[in-house]
């Protein structure tokens, strides 16, 4: 009896691992914290605000979970999460089992070692890199209480990092355990052609040097013109286990494309796939 229940432990805990997840992600995300800022007397919850009402629909109907990864500051006015409100850091506890922040750069113009787009200020030294981090992460821990609510698996702008920048996020306070990269065929971050090609066919990448985790992009919504045959694709292949889906901020404001974040949470769960964060999966897989 006792080798029969071992037995199963072992195969739940297999049909666990193989389980397919999903996560949803925003990038670039700041526009919303301005304006729960400005109407923070006449909001009374954090989810009267437009954005983050959309994300508690999401997860209410389908159980998605959504990452937003922040600039510190937004370039074009001055404005930076420093100016933004903490008044909302309890509802953001409540909820850091399926919203959480986590860092995508100093500014659109921060550039950490884009071997793709050579734009922006080269930020891409040790110091510089960890600067930029920590500087991000003290306001998005003091706007929702930190803890559970940061990402520790964000997606870089431009996908860049040099290894000494990725060293440094990983040595900074409340570091990264990994990163998120590309969508497409790019050399994303500082790895070779080999682990570029590896991470697109196997959809993760373990770097030995760093002992870091990457977690290939598969959907831009965007870019994408029918997401209905993207998903399609994606479910008969029988290796695929993750799918990362994202956009940016702004085009939020698009109802196209929240209805293909809708679509994808509901050819989830009519697949019982299981909504995560990167992060909690290399927790369960330590």
């Amino acid at each position: 009896m006792a080798q029969e229940k071992e037995e199963k432990t072992a195969g739940q805990e297999k049909a666990e691992k193989g389980k397919r997840k999903i996560n949803f992600s925003v990038d670039d995300f700041f526009t919303a914290f301005i304006d729960l800022t400005g109407n923070r007397k006449e909001y009374s919850s954090l989810f009267e605000q437009p954005v983050f009402a959309f994300f508690k629909r999401l997860h209410q109907d389908y159980q998605a979970v959504f990452s937003c990864f922040c600039f510190y500051e937004e370039g074009k006015d001055g404005r930076n999460l420093a100016q933004v409100t903490d008044v909302f850091r309890e509802e953001f506890q409540e909820n850091s089992d399926w919203l959480r922040f986590g860092f995508h750069g100093l500014n659109s113009g921060a550039n950490y070692g884009s071997t793709r787009f050579q734009t922006g200020e080269c930020r891409a030294d040790y110091r510089q890199a960890g600067e930029d981090y920590e500087k991000t992460v003290k306001e998005l821990e003091r706007i929702t209480g930190g803890g559970r609510c940061i990402d520790r698996v964000p997606r870089i702008h431009f996908y860049a990092g040099t290894a000494e920048a990725c060293r440094a996020w990983m040595d900074a306070r409340c570091g990264i355990r990994g990163l998120i990269s590309a969508e497409d065929d790019r050399i994303a971050y500082f790895h070779t052609e080999e682990q570029s090609r590896t991470l697109r066919q196997q959809d993760r990448l373990e770097t030995t040097g760093l002992g870091l985790t990457f977690f290939r992009t598969k959907v831009r919504l965007e870019n994408t013109e029918d997401i209905a045959a993207f998903l399609e694709d994606f479910g008969r292949q029988e290796k695929m286990e993750e799918l990362l889906v994202f956009t940016h901020e702004p085009f939020l404001e698009e109802e196209r494309i929240r209805q293909m974040f809708r679509s994808c949470a509901a050819f989830a769960r009519e697949r019982d796939w299981g909504f995560g964060f990167p992060e909690d999966w290399l927790e369960r897989e330590d």
